[in-house]
């Protein structure tokens, strides 16, 4: 939801998209505020993840996969 909203918001508006997923829009709405604020706070501490790394000498590669409650990786290595 959040991904067609986001890629192409014309087109997958809130209306379109409660009517689609058959919700609430007050939902809709919620579910793409709180995807919106997901995204701000992982390109935060990516770039505190980054500084850390220039300032030890470290790569620090950080990912994420599963489409709700997915598994978070870390992976460590020297530069």
């Amino acid at each position: 939801m959040y991904k067609l909203h986001k890629e192409n918001p014309e087109v997958y508006t809130i209306e379109r998209l409660a009517k689609d997923y058959r919700i609430m829009r007050q939902r809709v709405h919620a579910i793409l505020w709180l995807k919106e604020m997901e995204e701000e706070e992982e390109k935060k501490l990516l770039e505190k993840l980054n500084a850390i790394n220039i300032a030890e000498g470290v790569h620090l590669k950080v990912g994420h996969q599963g489409k709700t409650r997915g598994l978070w990786w870390l992976e460590v290595s020297e530069l």
